[in-house]
């Protein structure tokens, strides 16, 4: 075989391992993030740009972002899970990780965790809404371990989906566009909780605005809001806000409990 032809063959080579890269990145967030991605979301990837995600600290998409209306349920019965990020940093030895620390309160029950978030793949993608080609989404892998001193404690892990837009700065920022849609959501997580303590494993899924795979629970159409047959499972101050047949003496009561930094105290 002639050097040219060679030559020829070998650059042929690269540019399908190159394109079977990129498919199969695409195939990865479309088929393993299927049912953590918005199913309403119409998410056709682009270009990959993992490397720029990797070049930036999104931290804040996770703590203090403009729209944390953090949701979550625990369990087939659907208690309210609730997660509360304190501190999250990038890991300077690895650009795709990020060290959490925070505590989760199921009832009364309160425990501190720690874990990481490990971004696997991000991509500019095209939505209806916004095709100038600025949006994308990242999704990756999260594991947070509570304190295994405290009562009822154990472990999260799963899958998030996150999405992110391209400021006119060219700043990636946390995607709160159309946050007053009815279908708007963004930090999908979902997973599962695996006690330390005894063979018990939970699906826990968590997120801004809407919980991914809730299935009936969610019966809000402009926003959130939980079936009546959760009000006995920690749903019950939440719905009093949305309004509805309420004393002045549940309201305030209702108030009181959604308002509550619950994460300052130890569980009773």
């Amino acid at each position: 075989m002639g050097v040219k032809k060679l030559f020829i063959n070998s650059l042929i080579s690269l540019f399908l391992l190159f394109l079977t890269t990129g498919l199969f990145g695409q195939e990865e967030v479309m088929s393993v993030y299927h049912d953590v991605i918005n199913i309403d979301d119409d998410i056709v990837p682009t270009r990959q740009n993992l490397d720029e995600i990797s070049s930036v600290d999104v931290s804040q998409f996770w703590i203090n972002n403009p729209n944390e209306r953090r949701f979550g349920f625990i369990g087939e019965n659907y208690q309210r899970l609730r997660l509360k990020f304190l501190s999250i940093e990038k890991d300077p030895s690895n650009p795709l990780r990020y060290s959490i620390r925070g505590k989760s309160k199921v009832a009364k029950n309160i425990n501190s965790f720690t874990g990481d978030f490990i971004i696997k793949n991000s991509f500019y993608y095209k939505p209806l809404e916004y095709p100038e080609g600025d949006s994308g989404i990242l999704v990756g892998e999260y594991h947070l371990k509570e304190d295994s001193t405290e009562a009822h404690s154990g472990e999260f892990k799963g899958l998030f989906a996150t999405y992110w837009y391209k400021d006119s700065t060219g700043v990636i920022q946390y995607n709160n566009r159309g946050d007053v849609s009815a279908l708007y959501c963004n930090n999908q997580f979902l997973g599962k909780w695996i006690s330390y303590s005894k063979p018990l494993t939970l699906v826990a899924n968590w997120g801004d605005s809407r919980i991914p795979q809730s299935g009936g629970m969610d019966i809000g159409t402009s926003e959130f809001a939980p079936a009546d047959w959760l009000m006995d499972k920690g749903w019950e101050s939440f719905r009093v806000l949305l309004g509805g047949r309420a004393t002045d003496e549940e309201v305030e009561a209702a108030v009181k409990e959604e308002s509550e930094k619950w994460w300052l105290s130890k569980s009773d």
